[in-house]
C-alpha cells in the first residue's frame, strides 16, 4: 500500500454504492494480498477466479553483473531487429546506458517520470510503430503497453521485489513467441535497495519490504528452476522438476570442491584485517604489483600471488559466490570491503568443506536464448514490409500483422492469396489489402535462392587494445596509428564500458581521479559540460570521459581498491 496509498480509499465504494456489483482484477497478486484486496474493498463471499501464472513462451536467465555492460552489447548484437525493453533502477541510470548503448549503433530511447509528458509519449509512440527497437526505462514505463512483440524484458539492476519483476517481464512476448527474461544480479544493487528500505517510515513497511527483497535475492541465488520457484510465490504449484525454459534447468552448474579456493581468499582477508574490497584482495592473490599493494608491502604476505591458477574475473566471480553462501560480507561504505562473517571460521579450520561453481574459462551466453526463426532473412524482410506499409498509414506495426503471422509466412512461403489465407492472422480483409505486397516480397526472396550475408568489419578500438597491452601512452597510440589522442581517448572510453580490464592510472593522476569523482557525483555522469563546469579549466574533457566510464563499470583507483 505504500506504492498506492490511494488504494485503501477504495473501500468507501461499497457503502456509497452498496447494490452496485464491484470486481477487482489484478495481475501479481500473491495469495495474502488476494486476501486483503477482499477484506479493502469490503467484498462480500466473492467469486474468485485464478488464472495461470506460468507464462510458458518465457525464457528465465540471471547472470551475475560483473561483466553486465558487454554481455549486454553482445546480446544486443545477436538480438538487432528485435524489440525490448531495458529496466533501470534510477533516472540517471537509464539516461546514461541509453546513451552508451545508442553509441554502440542502436536505436535506443529512455524513459522516465522525469521527463516532459509529450518526450515520454513520443518515445512510446517510437516504440510501438518501431521507429526505435529498445526503450531504457525506470518502472515508469510500461503500463499498459499494447505492443506483442516484444521479444526480450532485460533488468540491468535488480527490481525490489518478485511482483514487480513478474510484472514487468510479463510485457515481454504478449503474441505467445519465445522471448527472453535477463537480469543481471550483484550485491551492490541489493545495497542500493536496503539503502531506500530504510528511508522508510513505518517499521511494518520496512519488514515487508526487507522479506520481499530477500525472496528476490533467493531467486537470483536458486539452483533450482527458476519458473518453479517463482509460480510458488504467487501460490501456484508447478509439478515440473524441469521446466525446460530457464537457466537452471536448460545449463544446470557443475560444482567443484572449492575448500582451499575459499581458504586462499578468506586467508587472505583475514591477512589484510578486513580493510579492502574485492579488487583489491583479487590483486594479492593473482600477485599484481600495483601502487597500492606495494605502499602497503602486502606483497610481503603469505597469499601474495598464491592464486594466479585463475583469472581476475575466476576470482571475482569466487568471492562473490562466498558471498552468497554468507562465509564474507561487504561492509555498506562508499567503498564496500570485505569481512569475514562467524562461518569464515570454520572453513580456515578446515572442518568445513566449500562447495563453489565450476569455473568456465570463457562464458558467452547463447546467441540466441530465445531460438531463431526458421527463415530469418525472409523474416526479416517481411518486418520491413510491415513498417513500410505501417509508417505510410500511420499506424502501428502489429495492427497490420502479427510476428507469429509474419514467421508463418517466413515458413509456408504462400504463393497465391489461397494459400495465404491458410496462415493464422490472415484474414480475407487483411489479404485484399495486404497480400499482393506480401507475395511479391516472398517471390522475391524465393527467386533469390541464397540472401547474402552481410560483411562485419571488426571495431577499430581492438587496436588501440592492443597498443594498450604494450604499455604505449594516449600520445604514442595517437602517433602510432596517425589519429588523434580525442579518438584514442574514446576508443578507450568504449573499450573500458565493453568489460575490457583497463587501468585508468597511468592516463589520469589518482588524485586528479578522485577530483573528477567528485565532481561527477555532485553533478551527475549525464552532462561533461557540467561536470567540467564544477572541476573548472585545470582537467580536461578527455580526462572526465575515462573517469565516467570506469564509474559506470563499477571501477575505483587501485589506491582506493
Amino acid at each position: 500500500h505504500d506504492f498506492r496509498p490511494e488504494y485503501r480509499q477504495l473501500s468507501s465504494l461499497k457503502s456509497m454504492f452498496p447494490t452496485i456489483p464491484v470486481a477487482a482484477l489484478t495481475a501479481t497478486a500473491v495469495p495474502q494480498v488476494q486476501r486483503d484486496i477482499i477484506t479493502q474493498l469490503q467484498l462480500r463471499s466473492p467469486c474468485t477466479h485464478h488464472g495461470s501464472f506460468n507464462r510458458k513462451n518465457l525464457f528465465y536467465r540471471v547472470r551475475p553483473k560483473d561483466n553486465a555492460y558487454s554481455e549486454l552489447v553482445m546480446y544486443l548484437r545477436d538480438h538487432r531487429r528485435d524489440s525490448g525493453i531495458i529496466y533501470c533502477q534510477s533516472r540517471r541510470g537509464a539516461e546514461s546506458l541509453a546513451t552508451n548503448i545508442q553509441a554502440e549503433g542502436f536505436r535506443a530511447l529512455p524513459y522516465h517520470a522525469g521527463l516532459e509528458s509529450n518526450e515520454r509519449t513520443e518515445t512510446q509512440d517510437k516504440f510501438i510503430k518501431d521507429d526505435i527497437e529498445i526503450v531504457v526505462a525506470t518502472i515508469a514505463f510500461g503500463m499498459g503497453i499494447d505492443k506483442p512483440n516484444v521479444r526480450f524484458v532485460i533488468h540491468y539492476d535488480i527490481p525490489k521485489n518478485l511482483e514487480s519483476y513478474y510484472q514487468e517481464t510479463g510485457r515481454a512476448g504478449r503474441d505467445g513467441l519465445r522471448s527472453d527474461c535477463l537480469l543481471f544480479f550483484s550485491y551492490g544493487d541489493k545495497t542500493k535497495i536496503e539503502f531506500f528500505i530504510e528511508q522508510k517510515d513505518s517499521p511494518e513497511q520496512k519488514q515487508i519490504a526487507r522479506n520481499q527483497l530477500r525472496r528476490m535475492i533467493d531467486f537470483c541465488e536458486s539452483t533450482t528452476c527458476r519458473r518453479k520457484m517463482l509460480l510458488n510465490y504467487f501460490g501456484e504449484e508447478f509439478p515440473e522438476t524441469n521446466c525446460g525454459n530457464c537457466d537452471v534447468c536448460l545449463e544446470p552448474k557443475q560444482t567443484i570442491d572449492g575448500t582451499i579456493i575459499a581458504q586462499k581468499i578468506l586467508s587472505c582477508v583475514f591477512r589484510i584485517e578486513e580493510r579492502f574490497g574485492i579488487h583489491y584482495v583479487v590483486d594479492i592473490l593473482r600477485g599484481s604489483r600495483t601502487q597500492q599493494i606495494l605502499q602497503n608491502n602486502h606483497e610481503t604476505l603469505s597469499t601474495y600471488g598464491i592464486g594466479k591458477e585463475y583469472s581476475k574475473k575466476q576470482w571475482h566471480s569466487f568471492t562473490r559466490e562466498l558471498i552468497q553462501l554468507e562465509y564474507l560480507k561487504l561492509e555498506d561504505d562508499r567503498f564496500p570491503v570485505l569481512k569475514l562473517t562467524p562461518k569464515a571460521h570454520e572453513v580456515l579450520r578446515g572442518k568445513e568443506t566449500v562447495l563453489l561453481t565450476k569455473p568456465a574459462s570463457e562464458h558467452r551466453p547463447s546467441r540466441r536464448i530465445a531460438g531463431d526463426s526458421p527463415e530469418v532473412d525472409l523474416f526479416e524482410k517481411l518486418r520491413a514490409l510491415r513498417k513500410k506499409l505501417a509508417d505510410q498509414q500511420n499506424i502501428p506495426p502489429y495492427v497490420i500483422f502479427h510476428d507469429t503471422t509474419l514467421k508463418a509466412m517466413a515458413n509456408a512461403r504462400p504463393h497465391n492469396l489461397s494459400s495465404l489465407l491458410r496462415i493464422s492472422g490472415v484474414g480475407h480483409s487483411k489479404a485484399s489489402k495486404y497480400g499482393d505486397a506480401f507475395l511479391r516480397e516472398i517471390a522475391a526472396h524465393c527467386a533469390q535462392h541464397r540472401p547474402r550475408q552481410p560483411v562485419t568489419k571488426p571495431p577499430t578500438s581492438l587496436g588501440t587494445l592492443d597498443l594498450y597491452k604494450q604499455g604505449l601512452s594516449i600520445e604514442e597510440m595517437a602517433r602510432e596509428r596517425e589519429l588523434t589522442t580525442g579518438t584514442i581517448t574514446s576508443h578507450i572510453e568504449k573499450l573500458i564500458l565493453s568489460g575490457e580490464d583497463i587501468s585508468i592510472d597511468r592516463f589520469v593522476d589518482i588524485r586528479r581521479q578522485e577530483a573528477i569523482r567528485k565532481a561527477i557525483a555532485a553533478r551527475g555522469s549525464g552532462s561533461l559540460a557540467m561536470i567540467k563546469e564544477e572541476l573548472g579549466d585545470g582537467h580536461s574533457y578527455d580526462e572526465i570521459r575515462l573517469v565516467r566510464a570506469t564509474m559506470l563499470m563499477g571501477k575505483q583507483p587501485e589506491a582506493q581498491i
